[in-house]
C-alpha cells in the first residue's frame, strides 16, 4: 500500500513538472534572435538559408512547448514552390482567431541589410510573450515561405493559406513584414475592390499610438488601391476572400538610410501589438464598413463612416438650401443666370480639355524630342507642375477675349456654376465610389463660402483653400511612385485629360467670377486677374520647362542602369546577348566578354556556343506497365536557376495519369503545364505518366540571374543593374 502511494506521488509530481510552463529565460532576447536569422543570409525561396531558418523557428516553439503545423504547395492549383508554409498556434479563452503573418524569405538579390530578418525575429518574441501569458482570443503565427518574388501568382505562402483557411469564427489578420530595423513604418489596408474594416484600422492605429511607435497610414494609397490603379500589397489574398487583414511594414527608398540602426522602433511595435492582442477581451469584431474615409493627423486615425459622412453630406446641402430660402432674391437670380447661360459649363470644359490636349502633346513631342518615353518617371512632380501651369497659362490667355464676348457676361454665373459642377461631382461619386467624394465635398463647401462672403480678399482665401485636399493628392501620387495613376493626369489623351478638365473646372470657373469683381489698377483696362493668373502661369511654365530641358537622369555621376541577357537555345545550338534599357535608347555599347571585346549595336550579339559545356542537360528515363508510360526527366543545370516552366505538348489528345508537380491542362487538351517554381534543387526530376501512345515533346524553360560567362561593360556612364540567362530546352516524350 505504501509503494502504491509513492507510486501514485510521482504520478502527480511528475504530471505537474511536465506541466510547469516554458522557461522564458532560456529564450534568447530580440536582439540575439536577430544576430541569428541575419546570419541565415541569403534566405532565398526554398534555399539553405530559409531552411535554416524553418529549423530555428521548430526549435524556439519547440522550446516554448507549442506544436506547429506545416504545409507544401505539392498540391497546389496552379502555381508550386519547394518552399513550405509553418503554422503556430497559441490557443486564447476564445476561440476568435487573430493571425500575425510573416514571410520567411527575402525577395531573391536583396541586399543584407533589407533581409527582414528582424520581422521574424520580433515574431518569435512575441510567441514567448504569447508562450507565457495565455491571450483572450486564439492567435496563430504564420511563417509563409514563397512570397517575396515579383512574378504572376504572388504572394503564393497567403494564397496557400487563405485557400485551406475555415471562415468558422471571426478571424483577423496582421501581415507584418519589417525588411530593416529603423524603416518608417507604413499601414497597408486596401487592395483592389476590397479595403480593411475600420475597426481594426482604428484599434491599431489607438495601440501603436499609445506605444509611442510612429507610423503612416498613407490614406490616399489606400484609395488609390481600392480602384485597383496601384500594386496590391501581401494583405491582398485575405483581403479578397472577405478576411479582415491590415499590412505592417518597412518603407525606405534605395540608398536611404536610416539615421541609427536601432532596434527600439521594434521594440514598441512588439508592446503596440501586445496592447492590441489584449485589447481583443470582448473577441474579434465582426461588422465591416467598406465605404469609409479615413485621415490621419499624427498618430491618430479618424474615421468617417458612410452613415456620419451621408449625414455631412446631407447636412451640407441642407445649409446650401437653407442659406437658399433665406436669401430667396438672390437664389432666384443665380438660378435665373444659370438657366440662361448654361450652355457655357460645357463650352468651358470643352475648351479646358482643348487645352489639356495640347499640354499632353507638348510633353509628349518633349520626350520624343529626347527619344526616353519614359523620362518622365524621373520628376514626375515636375512634369505634372509643368502642364498644370502651361494648361492655366493658355486657359488664362484664351479667357480674355472670350469671357466678355461669347460667354456669360454676368459675375454670379460662375459662382453658381462652379457650385452645380461640384454638386454633381459628389452626387456622381457617391455612387461610384463614396471614399472619392470627399474632395468635391471639401471644394463645395469653400465653393458655397466663396459664393457668400462679401469680401474679396476673404473670396481669395476660399479660392486657395478649396483645392488643397485635390493638390495634396497629386503631389502624393506624384513623389511616391504610383506610377500608374500619375500617368493617366499626365499624359492620357482622351480619359485622364477629361477626368483632368472636371476637376480643374470648378476652381477656374471662380477665377473666372474673381476677376469680375478685381478692377484693374489702370483705368479702362479689364480682366487683372486673369492677366496676372496668366503671367504668373508663364513664367512657372518657362522656369519648369527649362529645367525639364536642362535635366540630365543619367551620366558619369549616376550611370544608367542597364540589364544584360543572354538567350542559350539547347535545341538549335544557339547563343546570344542582348543589351536592355529603361532608360534613353543606347546606340553602341562595349562588352568585354572573357578575354575578347565585342560591340553591341542595338541587336542582340550572336556568341559561339560550347556544346562540350552545355549550362542545363535533361537525362529521360521511361518505365512501360499496363499501357501506361512513366516519364522521368532529371534536370542538372551547370548555375543556380531561378524560375522553371515546363510545357508538354501532343500531337494527340493528352492524357495525364500522375504527376510529381502540379499540372494545369490547357484548351484543347493537347498541352499540359508542369508547374516546377523557383529555385528548384539541383538536380531536379519531373515525373509524369501518359499513355503509352501518346507522342509530342517536352519543352523547357529555365531562367538564371547569372550569365554563362563574366560580362564587362567598359563606358562609365553605364552599369549592369541585372543580368538574366535564358535557357530553352527540348526532349521528346
Amino acid at each position: 500500500m505504501k509503494l502504491l502511494t509513492v507510486a501514485i506521488l510521482c504520478i502527480i509530481t511528475g504530471n505537474g513538472a511536465f506541466a510547469q510552463s516554458p522557461d522564458l529565460a532560456q529564450i534568447p532576447d530580440l536582439v540575439e534572435t536577430w544576430r541569428q536569422i541575419v546570419a541565415f543570409y541569403p534566405r532565398h525561396e526554398a534555399g539553405d538559408g530559409e531552411m535554416r531558418t524553418r529549423e530555428l523557428i521548430r526549435q524556439r516553439l519547440a522550446l516554448l512547448g507549442v506544436t506547429t503545423v506545416e504545409r507544401g504547395f505539392a498540391d497546389f492549383d496552379g502555381a508550386h514552390s519547394f518552399s513550405r508554409v509553418i503554422e503556430a498556434t497559441f490557443p486564447g479563452m476564445r476561440r476568435d482567431r487573430l493571425v500575425i503573418a510573416v514571410p520567411l524569405n527575402h525577395q531573391y538579390g536583396a541586399e543584407r541589410d533589407r533581409d527582414g530578418a528582424i520581422g521574424l525575429a520580433a515574431a518569435l518574441q512575441l510567441a514567448a510573450v504569447l508562450a507565457g501569458n495565455p491571450p483572450p482570443v486564439t492567435v496563430s503565427l504564420l511563417f509563409l515561405g514563397a512570397e517575396r518574388e515579383p512574378l504572376p501568382g504572388y504572394p503564393l505562402g497567403s494564397r496557400l493559406y487563405v485557400a485551406g483557411l475555415v471562415a468558422d469564427r471571426p478571424t483577423a489578420v496582421l501581415y507584418l513584414d519589417l525588411q530593416r530595423p529603423g524603416d518608417p513604418l507604413v499601414l497597408d489596408t486596401a487592395a483592389r475592390a476590397a479595403v480593411a474594416p475600420a475597426w481594426l484600422l482604428q484599434t491599431l492605429g489607438a495601440a501603436l499610438d499609445a506605444t509611442g511607435v510612429d507610423f503612416d497610414a498613407q490614406p490616399i494609397r489606400s484609395q488609390i488601391r481600392r480602384i485597383g490603379l496601384a500594386r496590391d500589397p501581401a494583405i491582398a489574398p485575405f483581403l479578397q476572400a472577405d478576411t479582415a487583414a491590415i499590412g505592417i511594414r518597412s518603407e525606405s527608398r534605395p540608398g536611404e538610410r536610416p539615421a541609427e540602426l536601432t532596434l527600439q522602433p521594434v521594440e514598441a511595435l512588439l508592446d503596440g501589438l501586445e496592447r492590441l492582442i489584449a485589447g481583443f477581451t470582448d473577441g474579434i469584431p465582426t461588422g465591416w464598413d467598406r465605404h469609409y474615409v479615413f485621415f490621419q493627423f499624427g498618430n491618430r486615425i479618424y474615421v468617417l463612416g458612410e452613415q456620419l459622412y451621408l449625414m455631412i453630406f446631407l447636412g451640407l446641402i441642407a445649409a446650401v438650401l437653407f442659406y437658399a430660402l433665406a436669401f430667396r432674391h438672390r437664389a432666384e437670380r443665380y438660378a435665373r443666370t444659370m438657366l440662361r447661360n448654361i450652355w457655357s459649363v460645357p463650352a468651358v470644359y470643352l475648351l479646358l480639355f482643348v487645352l489639356l490636349l495640347a499640354a499632353t502633346a507638348a510633353i509628349e513631342r518633349f520626350l520624343d524630342l529626347r527619344s526616353y518615353p519614359g523620362l518622365w518617371r524621373h520628376q514626375p512632380l515636375l512634369f505634372f507642375c509643368v502642364k498644370l501651369s502651361m494648361t492655366v497659362f493658355l486657359f488664362s490667355l484664351s479667357m480674355l477675349p472670350l469671357r466678355r464676348t461669347l460667354l456669360a457676361s454676368t459675375s454670379s454665373f460662375y459662382s453658381a456654376s462652379a457650385l452645380v459642377v461640384l454638386f454633381v461631382g459628389i452626387a456622381t461619386l457617391a455612387v461610384v465610389h463614396i471614399s472619392f467624394s470627399y474632395y468635391f465635398l471639401w471644394a463645395f463647401l469653400w465653393a458655397f463660402l466663396f459664393a457668400v462672403v462679401p469680401k474679396r480678399a476673404l473670396k481669395v482665401v476660399c479660392l486657395a483653400v478649396a483645392p488643397l485636399p485635390l493638390l495634396y493628392g497629386a503631389w502624393f501620387v506624384y513623389t511616391s511612385g504610383e506610377y500608374s495613376t500619375g500617368r493617366i493626369l499626365l499624359l492620357s489623351p482622351i480619359g485622364g485629360n477629361l477626368l483632368f478638365a472636371l476637376l480643374m473646372l470648378p476652381f477656374l470657373l471662380m477665377l473666372l467670377r474673381l476677376d469680375f469683381l478685381v478692377r484693374h489698377p489702370r483705368l479702362g483696362r479689364r480682366s487683372f486677374v486673369l492677366q496676372l493668373t496668366a503671367s504668373v502661369a508663364a513664367l512657372c511654365t518657362a522656369g519648369l520647362g527649362l529645367a525639364i530641358v536642362q535635366y540630365q537622369p543619367y551620366g558619369e555621376h549616376a550611370p544608367q542602369p542597364i540589364t544584360l541577357r543572354e538567350t542559350i537555345s539547347l535545341i538549335d545550338n544557339s547563343r546570344r546577348l542582348d543589351v536592355r534599357s529603361n532608360g534613353k535608347p543606347l546606340q553602341s555599347v562595349p562588352l568585354r566578354i572573357g578575354e575578347r571585346t565585342v560591340i553591341w549595336s542595338g541587336s542582340p550579339l550572336e556568341l559561339p556556343f560550347d556544346d562540350q559545356r552545355p549550362p542545363l542537360t535533361i537525362e529521360r528515363r521511361s518505365s512501360a506497365f499496363l499501357e501506361r508510360n512513366r516519364l522521368q526527366y532529371t534536370v542538372s543545370s551547370a548555375t543556380e536557376l531561378y524560375t522553371v516552366e515546363v510545357e508538354i505538348l501532343s500531337t494527340d489528345s493528352l492524357l495525364l495519369y500522375d504527376a510529381n508537380l502540379p499540372v494545369s491542362m490547357g484548351a484543347g487538351g493537347q498541352q499540359a503545364t508542369v508547374f516546377v517554381g523557383v529555385l528548384p534543387p539541383d538536380p531536379f526530376t519531373i515525373d509524369v505518366t501518359v499513355p503509352d501512345l501518346v507522342r509530342g515533346n517536352l519543352l523547357l524553360r529555365a531562367t538564371s540571374r547569372r550569365l554563362s560567362e563574366d560580362v564587362v561593360v567598359t563606358r562609365p556612364d553605364l552599369r549592369i543593374e541585372a543580368t538574366e540567362l535564358l535557357i530553352r530546352a527540348q526532349d521528346d516524350l
